[in-house]
């Protein structure tokens, strides 16, 4: 008898492509802030740097793609990505609701357009 809450293959293959979409995403804003940073990205503790990585996880899964595709991560200054750690731990705690910390993180990012 089959499980009405398992998955059937396309799911898997939607969720994987799902996933993998959104890892390719957050590398490459990492990898801007990263340059966009210089130096100073070795300032950020490898905690700060996995917060950020699930922080941008989220706000990629929340914006529309074409609004992602226009944010300019390479631009943040250290202050900035700093709150967005802070920003995405309030999220991660249940201290804020998620839809208005990563409203406040997108338009943290797109004022640097």
């Amino acid at each position: 008898m089959h499980d009405p809450l398992s998955k059937t293959p396309d799911e898997e293959i939607g969720i994987r492509a799902f996933e993998t979409k959104k890892a390719r995403a957050v590398e490459t804003a990492t990898s801007r802030m990263r340059h966009g940073m210089g130096d100073s990205w070795d300032q950020l503790s490898t905690q700060q740097i996995e917060e950020l990585r699930w922080t941008l996880g989220e706000l990629w899964a929340y914006v529309a793609h074409g609004v992602w595709d226009e944010l300019h991560f390479g631009l943040l200054s250290h202050d900035e990505i700093n709150r967005i750690v802070v920003l995405g731990a309030q999220i991660r705690r249940h201290e804020r609701p998620p839809v208005e910390v990563l409203n406040q993180i997108a338009e943290l990012v797109s004022s640097k357009a």
